[in-house]
């Protein structure tokens, strides 16, 4: 929630610290996920633990764009390779 705290950690509170309440309480992220739709996706899945889990893949996010801001473009364009890759509806190389 440290990492997070310029970018929206006040929306992550309450679903991320008490993921066990009431599945309504993570309508509260909301604000947190405009202009996400995968993750407004994710929110909605009533699966245990799920916010807690977006919210450390954030972190880990904007650790790594703060650490080297390339790095993250780099990781993202390797697994796009790594997956047009082995899609066996692309056909192998």
């Amino acid at each position: 929630m440290w990492v997070l705290r310029r970018d929206g950690a006040d929306w992550w509170s309450i679903p991320a610290i008490w993921p066990a309440t009431q599945f309504y309480y993570v309508s509260s992220a909301l604000p947190a996920v405009v202009g996400r739709p995968f993750l407004a996706a994710l929110i909605a899945v009533p699966a245990p633990l799920m916010t807690p889990i977006i919210v450390i893949a954030l972190a880990i996010r904007i650790r790594i764009e703060r650490h080297d801001p390339a790095a993250w473009d780099n990781l993202v364009s390797r697994l796009r390779a790594s997956i047009t890759r082995s899609d066996p509806r692309r056909g192998s190389p």
